[in-house]
Formats: structure tokens, sequence, C-alpha cells
């Protein structure tokens, strides 16, 4: 005899009744919206645990990977923003501004003609922290120091205006030796100098005995 859930049957004489307390679908529901998140994330091209939160079953290396791939992924939609959106519209509203005088630098409007001039700006998308902090920046110091990128390109990655942080570094060190900082410490905290320096004096050498 085939029963449902809940359903109350009047057994034939002779048949004997066995307790059925079925789990379905209730025991197959979080597998079902596990796998139906994970589909939605892979449509989305980002990373399971960012989309769901579940971080039952990531490791360290598993979830510093997903993370690496899915925020080069919003660098792309960053990027395709900036370029159909972002930059159309600043020209288009940077021309009439400046064809009506409404940018004004010292009382007086700027020039219409240099429009071109004025149009080179750049768009700095947002940035992440590290997700290994001490390994990243010993890998970006190492691109710096092997030639292979820029110290202004590693900031741009952080997010940061490079001649922002020129500046910030210049007015600390001016600021750090007006306060009588000694230069081996600033040295130090550049380019990890040691801060034990060998005494190089030359010993006076005892008179050879004739």
């Amino acid at each position: 005899m085939n029963a449902g859930p809940l359903a109350i049957h009047e057994l034939p004489q002779g048949a004997d009744f066995k307790d059925w307390n079925p789990q379905y679908p209730s025991g197959e529901f979080g597998l079902f919206t596990k796998a139906a998140k994970q589909s939605l994330a892979a449509g989305m091209d980002i990373s399971y645990h960012a989309l769901s939160g579940d971080l039952a079953d990531v490791n360290y290396s598993s979830i510093r990977q997903g993370t690496l791939d899915e925020r080069e992924r919003w660098k792309e939609d960053q990027q395709f923003f900036i370029e159909s959106l972002h930059t159309p519209v600043f020209e288009a509203a940077l021309k009439v501004a400046l064809l009506s005088g409404q940018i004004r630098v010292h009382g007086k409007p700027l020039p219409a003609e240099h429009y071109d001039r004025y149009r080179r700006v750049s768009w700095q998308g947002r940035r992440w922290a590290w997700v290994d902090p001490r390994a990243d920046v010993e890998s970006a110091l190492t691109c710096i120091r092997g030639g292979l990128t820029s110290t202004s390109q590693v900031i741009l990655e952080q997010g940061r205006d490079p001649q922002d942080v020129f500046r910030e570094i210049a007015q600390d060190l001016k600021e750090m030796q007006a306060s009588g900082i000694p230069n081996d410490y600033l040295k130090y905290l550049l380019y990890g100098a040691d801060l034990t320096t060998a005494n190089t004096t030359p010993t006076q050498k005892e008179p050879t005995p004739p």
C-alpha cells in the first residue's frame, strides 16, 4: 500500500502498520540550496563563499585563490564602467562647463581651447587590502627591485594616488629630520638597513720591536 506523509488509510485485515517517517525533502534542502548558490556564483563569475558567506568547507589556499580571481572580475567591471559611463559623461560635462565658463581658476575661466589637455584624466577604481599582507608585500618589493613593476603601480593597486603617497613620505621625512631623528633610523624605515654599523676606524698597530 502506498501512503504519503500525514495520510491515514484503513488497513486491510491481517496487515500490520510499520512506522515510516520520511525526511525528504527536508534532508536534501541544504544540499539543494548549496548547489543552487554554487551555480549562481559560477554564472556571476564570483566565488561561492563571497556570494553565500559559507566558509565551512574552505581553507586558506582555496579562499585566497577564489578571492584573487573574484577581484580580477570586479576590476573588469570597473574598467567597463569607466570606458562606457564615467569617461563619456565626464568629457561631455567638461565640454559644457568650459564653453559656459563655469570652471574658474583664480577668478578666470579656463580656456575652452585647452579641452583636449583637460580631458586627460585617470580613473582609479576601488582596490582591496592584501589577502596575505606579509607575503604580498614581500612579493611586491621583489618585483620592484627586480624591475618587473614600479612603486607607483603597487600604490595604485592599493587604491591610492602615488603622488599623494610620495608627498606624505616626503613630509614625514622632513618632520622627522627636523625633530632630530638620526638618518640611520630613517634609512632603516625606508630600506630596512641594519641599524648596527661596524666600527671601520683602523686600529693603531703596535710598534714592531727592533
